[in-house]
């Protein structure tokens, strides 16, 4: 996109660095699950394994509300954010197209998939 040309090999190794810091949120809330389980202070009830630790809004909201504004809650993830900055870097290095506007790229086009994931997933419920 933006007139530029990058080898396949080199989008491949961009996206899957970026999604390293998935790894951080997922070690969190699995120690969370661990901890809660052991203390037995985890509600069972209350649990909602897509959101097991509080990185995003959707932490805060009733899951059985607004399932629209849940999924777009849920896509204000902090890893989710550093996973987007790093693919616009790793982008912007690897193409002739500015920092901002490589991250701006990135960014725009992971929230029209989270609108229409959203928007599907608010009217099959």
């Amino acid at each position: 996109g933006l007139g530029t040309s990058v080898p396949y090999k080199i989008v491949l190794a961009i996206v899957a660095y970026s999604g390293l810091p998935a790894i951080i949120g997922s070690i969190l809330a699995t120690i969370s699950v661990i901890v809660g389980g052991t203390s037995g202070s985890l509600d069972r009830e209350a649990f909602n394994i897509q959101n097991p630790v509080a990185t995003n809004l959707a932490y805060f909201m009733d899951p059985m509300g607004n399932k629209f504004l849940y999924g777009m809650a849920s896509a204000v993830n902090i890893f989710m954010i550093w996973s987007l900055v790093l693919m616009g870097i790793g982008f912007a290095c690897n193409s002739k197209v500015k920092r901002g506007t490589a991250i701006w790229t990135v960014v725009i086009v992971y929230l029209v998939y989270r609108l229409i994931a959203s928007g599907l997933g608010a009217a099959m419920s």
